[in-house]
């Protein structure tokens, strides 16, 4: 029988009994005790500075560890999705049987799917000539020799009868020169783990987003209010969690794919436009997805460069789309490229900006 919303096992259990059973339950939680421990030595008259670093240290590593867990199950879910790529299955079955190592066997992954399919030397004619490749080619002459999948394909340096020192890269334009100088560091924070830590990255954006879209109740009024009081990490460590992470994942991706360009101020203010604690979960899912969607877009144009300048040493020539912050606003905003509003034609970037909208007749 029901006895004011109880049934009759709550009814026998007394008072006493399910406060115990609530403990317990705290004891068995180390992270629900923590924040139990803070509340009440908050509420102190002369609270224990001690006691709560202790209990912000375990909650803090709790966290830590939630968060490794759910980075490891995303991204042995990504690498599973590749169910053409024998070599992102090895990868999943490698992670699951070391969890520890996700870092470390994923950045290996994406290492070796980075490499490039072709590679380029350079040769003489004369070489050449004398060569497989056979042919009439000028003995003088030096030729890039860029071999793929599809065989060889041969072009002159140079023209005329110039000839280039075999050891040395044909001399670029100041400004060019200047280019690459200043992308060699890029390339090599993106090949040397910057590209792997992004990937694993997004695998965490899509964490929250899956959570959004089940309809989980990580935002909204309430959790917006909390969020404003400070205290959405005591009531609701988990959109607390979630919230922090979209916005250390936002502001490294956008550091990492942007370099330069980059200033930590309007990735704060992109971020506000993408996760607002305020808002329901799915008006979030839908502005975080948009977010998503753009950094895989701006992680393929990266890989691209990087891809080009390992197969010619130089950005010379290379025609791709390369990153940019105003991508980030043109994926976020309500307005498509090109939508009139008011005798003005939306441009792409910060719809906010006046210098984004064009005047039409």
């Amino acid at each position: 029988m029901m006895f004011g919303g109880m049934n009759k096992e709550e009814e026998e259990m007394g008072l006493l009994d399910r406060l115990g059973a609530g403990i317990t339950n705290f004891k068995n939680d180390p992270e629900k005790m923590a924040r139990l421990t803070m509340g009440l030595n908050s509420m102190r008259l002369n609270p224990d500075q001690g006691m709560a670093a202790t209990a912000a240290n375990t909650i803090k590593q709790a966290q830590e560890r939630r968060q490794m867990t759910k980075t490891t199950n995303d991204t042995v879910a990504y690498l599973k999705r590749q169910t053409n790529n024998p070599m992102a299955q090895q990868a999943a079955a490698a992670i699951e049987a070391n969890p520890s190592m996700v870092k470390e066997i994923l950045g290996s992954f994406l290492t070796n799917q980075m490499k490039p399919t072709s590679s380029v030397s350079q040769q003489s004619g004369a070489q050449l000539n004398a060569s497989a490749n056979g042919g009439a080619y000028d003995p003088s002459a030096m030729f890039n020799v860029t071999s793929g999948p599809e065989g060889d394909k041969i072009s002159r340096i140079g023209g005329g009868g110039t000839t280039v020192n075999n050891n040395a890269a044909p001399k670029l334009p100041p400004g060019l020169e200047a280019l690459d100088k200043a992308y060699a560091d890029d390339h090599l924070d993106w090949t040397r783990g910057g590209g792997a830590d992004m990937a694993a990255n997004v695998a965490q954006v899509n964490t929250v987003l899956q959570k959004l879209e089940s309809g989980e109740q990580l935002t909204g009024p309430m959790t917006g209010m909390l969020n404003n009081l400070g205290l959405l990490g005591l009531v609701n460590p988990d959109a607390e969690n979630a919230k922090e992470m979209v916005q250390e994942v936002v502001q490294r991706n956008l550091k990492t794919i942007l370099g330069a360009q980059f200033a930590q101020k309007e990735g704060e203010q992109l971020i506000s436009r993408a996760y607002n604690p305020l808002l329901p979960p799915e008006a979030n899912a839908r502005r975080l997805n948009k977010l998503y969607q753009q950094m895989e877009i701006a992680r393929e144009q990266r890989q691209a460069m990087a891809n080009y300048f390992e197969e010619n040493y130089t950005l010379r020539g290379y025609r791709g789309p390369q990153p940019k912050m105003a991508d980030f606003y043109t994926a976020l905003s309500q307005f498509n490229v090109g939508d009139i509003k008011n005798g003005y034609k939306y441009l792409g970037g910060d719809s906010t900006v006046q210098s984004n909208w064009e005047k039409v007749n």
